[in-house]
């Protein structure tokens, strides 16, 4: 191919795209988004040969010219005003709903510039001595439009849209886990016939696991195919849908400490089980590397925002306990003069852990959970608009440094899509927009029923088998609920994308505490469920310290296989210590 000359009229994303506003003769500065967005064109025109290049002289165009020229050294920059969007300069400064129809420009445009901004859709550049550079065959030429659209088109076409045959076809064979989706009729044969109650429960348990994959699967297709801030959104909602789903069954059945257990056994599980596991999971890949020092996070973004949201979350749950121990009144049970004992639960519309109070300490309890659990939801509202508008950057990933095999966190589970280190090219959906919603809202559909059927066999199950309710609730039902997300989250690990496993355990960990949790308990107050943020103490202990040891091990932005071994020894005890509950 013969050496082509470039003009260079589009640039990578600012802040005044992202929020709309028309730049004009502005002179603006790329963001991170832009930076990166710029890098990764630079590389797909690595090979095309460039004689010379030109640009506008404000510093968001020639700063993008710049990164895309440093694959080309010895290529000419060449500056020129008459490539500024001049067009909208009477709009400079106002916020537009929408980019708007290319406007006659013909008088005020350059020779070149017209040509290149009347084109439309180029398929790729021309030949000498005119080549246009216009990257989204979907971005009308105006300047609301940045370098790449959200949408995730590439430069070299259309975005792909997958038929309903494939993809239901990807959905139903897309992974080993769907073989598990034969359990699903047999939860529903088994509820239905009255088998006995571990058959019962142990179809729906396992019936659980391929669900959850399903839910997150077609989660993340719709993400793929909506801007960043609907597919935070989307994510916000169905990132922990299992969990909410099932806590949902369990309230609704007055379940109660069912559903305190599996909140915060997800929790637990999130930041102790997973969290250790993917850490030993890395180690082995840096053999050279002495082990105990091993660099994997880096606590300038993410890491910090855990700790801060985890301890705020678990302060909302000490406070609650320090309440009752002051007002708990010795209130002998029938069953014994002198001590309470821990017995079997009774299904009710009460909480348990709520009858050694009176009415008067029972109701103000009540109170604080509910106007803890609004707090906490406006605290999560605050938290995504901090993470999808304010502050966006701070969870974007970047390069990993040599030196220390450092990564910068970032929540994947809602932030959206993640520049991938390894791979240039942009991920495309293995479903039609369209096709994910519906599969999307009936696999919900299907788990909502195999969740009502697991939390009506716990009880007998319980009895008959003797095992604990909260061991049931805080270790079994976490971990089937989330076993796919586990498995993706230590096998990114062991591929060196440290960046997406503390997205899965950092970001389902903050939704639950500050979303899921609030989320129920307000539920609870409108059907009429006395659901609170009162765990039981050794419940709040164990989360206390599980907390505690997390935020201890990440502040200095370094972990190694020793620091996985002791998430994963506290976990342990924690799992013995319900086990004989």
């Amino acid at each position: 191919m013969a050496p082509v000359t470039v003009y260079i009229v589009r640039h990578g994303e600012t802040e005044e795209n992202r929020r709309g506003v028309v730049q004009g003769q502005l002179d603006t500065e790329l963001n991170a988004t832009g930076h990166a967005q710029a890098a990764r064109v630079a590389e797909a025109l690595r090979d095309v040969p460039f004689a010379a290049a030109y640009a506008s002289d404000l510093a968001r165009a020639a700063v993008t010219a710049e990164i895309i020229l440093k694959h080309h050294p010895g290529v000419p920059l060449r500056k020129v005003a008459e490539l500024r969007e001049r067009y909208m300069g009477e709009r400079q400064g106002r916020t537009l709903p929408a980019p708007p129809d290319p406007p006659e420009i013909s008088t005020v445009e350059s020779a070149d510039a017209l040509a290149a901004r009347g084109a439309g859709v180029v398929g790729g550049l021309q030949p000498p001595p005119l080549s246009l550079f216009l990257l989204s065959p979907f971005m009308p030429p105006s300047e609301t439009t940045p370098l790449i659209g959200a949408n995730g088109s590439n430069i070299h076409g259309a975005s792909h849209q997958p038929t309903w045959a494939a993809s239901l076809r990807w959905l139903l064979l897309g992974s080993w886990f769907n073989v598990l989706l034969i359990f699903v009729p047999l939860s529903v044969l088994a509820h239905t016939l009255n088998w006995d109650a571990g058959l019962r429960f142990l179809f729906s348990f396992i019936a659980i696991v391929p669900l959850a994959k399903l839910l997150g699967d077609t989660t993340e297709q719709m993400s793929l195919k909506l801007g960043q801030t609907l597919a935070g959104l989307l994510n916000a909602t169905f990132g922990n849908a299992v969990e909410i789903i099932v806590g949902l069954s369990a309230l609704l059945q007055g379940q109660i400490r069912i559903v305190q257990t599996s909140m915060l056994g997800s929790i637990i599980s999130n930041i102790l089980l997973v969290l250790g596991c993917s850490f030993l999971a890395a180690t082995p890949r840096y053999e050279r590397v002495p082990p105990f020092f091993l660099t994997l996070l880096n606590t300038d973004t993410h890491a910090l925002r855990f700790a801060q949201l985890m301890t705020l979350a678990c302060i909302t749950l000490v406070i609650p306990a320090a309440y009752h121990s002051a007002k708990t009144t010795l209130v002998p049970l029938p069953s014994d003069p002198t001590v309470i004992t821990p017995g079997p639960i009774i299904v009710d519309q009460q909480d348990p852990l709520l009858r050694d109070l009176d009415q008067a300490s029972r109701s103000g309890l009540l109170i604080i959970s509910r106007g803890t659990a609004l707090l906490l939801l406006a605290v999560y509202v605050a938290y995504l608009f901090f993470q999808l508008k304010t502050h966006h950057e701070l969870f974007r990933a970047k390069k990993p440094r040599k030196a220390g095999f450092e990564h910068t966190i970032v929540d994947a589970e809602a932030a959206g899509a993640v520049v991938d280190e390894e791979e240039d090219e942009e991920e495309q959906p293995d479903m039609n927009l369209i096709a994910a919603g519906v599969s999307l809202l009936t696999i919900t559909v299907i788990t909502s029923f195999v969740a009502d059927f697991l939390v009506a066999s716990i009880e007998e199950t319980a009895d008959r088998y003797h095992i604990p309710k909260p061991f049931i609730g805080l270790i079994l039902l976490p971990i089937v609920a989330n076993a796919a997300e586990h498995v993706t989250s230590v096998w990114m690990a062991m591929k060196d994308k440290m960046e997406l496993t503390i997205g899965i355990c950092v970001g389902s960990s903050i939704q639950i505490a500050t979303f899921v949790v609030p989320l129920l308990v307000i539920v609870g107050w409108i059907s009429g469920h006395e659901l609170t943020l009162f765990f039981d103490n050794f419940e709040t202990v164990s989360f206390f310290v599980s907390v505690l040891l997390v935020n201890l091990l990440i502040q200095d932005g370094k972990s190694n296989y020793m620091e996985g071994l002791m998430l994963i020894t506290l976990y342990l005890v924690i799992a013995l210590a319900f086990w004989v509950s």
